[in-house]
This record gives C-alpha cells, sequence and structure tokens, in this order.
C-alpha cells in the first residue's frame, strides 16, 4: 500500500505525504499541511511569476483607441471570421489567431496582433489617434451647429396641403 495520495493543480502534480503528514508540491517546492493552502500558494507563484515575465505594450483596440498594459499570459488560439479583414496577411481558413491576457486599464483577452511595443512609433500613433479624435468632434460640431441654422419649413410653406387635407376630411365627417 503507497503511502502518497495524488493529485494535481493548474498541471502540477500533488502528493499527501503520510509519513510527514503535509501536501507537497515537487515542482515548485512548496508544501504545506492543508491542500486548500497549498493550492493558493501554487496559485500566487505562478501569479507572481506570469507578472515578473510581464510583457509591456500598447494595445490598439476598437475605433483605435490606444492604452498601456503588460501581457501577463498566453490566452491560447481562436479563429474568427473577421480577422483577416483586420489584420492582412492572416488566412482565417488556415492561421490560428494568438490571444494574450493583458493587464492594463483593465483585464482583458486581446489578439497578440492588437500588441505593439512600446516606443517613439506607438506614441506617435497614440498622438496622431488623439488629434484624429480631436478633429472629428470638432466636425461633428460644426455639423450638428450648420444643421441647426438651416432654414427650416413652416405650415405656411405647406398651407395649400394643409387646405386640401381639411377639405378632405371636412368631406368624409360631414
Amino acid at each position: 500500500m503507497s503511502n502518497t495520495i495524488k493529485t494535481t493543480h493548474r498541471g502540477f502534480e500533488i502528493e499527501y505525504v503520510v509519513d510527514k503528514d503535509k501536501w507537497v508540491c515537487p515542482d515548485l517546492s512548496l508544501e504545506n499541511g492543508q491542500l486548500r493552502l497549498l493550492r493558493i500558494a501554487i496559485d500566487r507563484t505562478l501569479h507572481n511569476t506570469r507578472k515578473a515575465m510581464a510583457v509591456e505594450c500598447v494595445t490598439i483596440g476598437s475605433f483605435n483607441k490606444v492604452s498601456l498594459g503588460k501581457i501577463v499570459e498566453f490566452a491560447g488560439y481562436h479563429s474568427d471570421w473577421g480577422y483577416s479583414r483586420r489584420h492582412p496577411g492572416y488566412d482565417k481558413n488556415v492561421d490560428k489567431i494568438p490571444q494574450v491576457w493583458i493587464m492594463g486599464e483593465k483585464r482583458q483577452k486581446v489578439d497578440l496582433a492588437d500588441c505593439v511595443r512600446p516606443g517613439p512609433e506607438a506614441d506617435a500613433f497614440r498622438t496622431l489617434c488623439d488629434v484624429t479624435r480631436d478633429e472629428i468632434v470638432n466636425l461633428e460640431r460644426r455639423v450638428r451647429e450648420a444643421r441647426v441654422a438651416l432654414p427650416r419649413l413652416t405650415e405656411s410653406d405647406i398651407a395649400d396641403l394643409i387646405k386640401i387635407a381639411k377639405d378632405t376630411e371636412d368631406k368624409v365627417d360631414g
């Protein structure tokens, strides 16, 4: 009969050593008297490792929203019918699209192709997006003001149509 009970957590083998009365994770050199606390220790170790290995990036999101963040974890692959339109060079029928978890303003999963290296080019793009967004806001304001300034039709402009409608109504009712 064996002196150990085995299980896994996050891909790491955990064993209960009866002689020591402890749960042990040999791959991470962790041990604890309670399995729950050992699992928490494994999670913390993995979190700290990912945090230390995080890669700084600039993400370009919807409507060219640019934000700073850190890639903290590889999220796997997916396929998306619209991806090849957004990212030329990818064949939607063949290529797997890598995704990553980003920690920035919020935690989010993004396509790796939407991440760029921080630097002067990314800063210039961000500035361009900010300036362009301001220009769009100003143009929309000008269009709104021009629309409000347009002369509107009044009832006097359609007086003949109103008279015909009232006459027809009187004949139907009368």
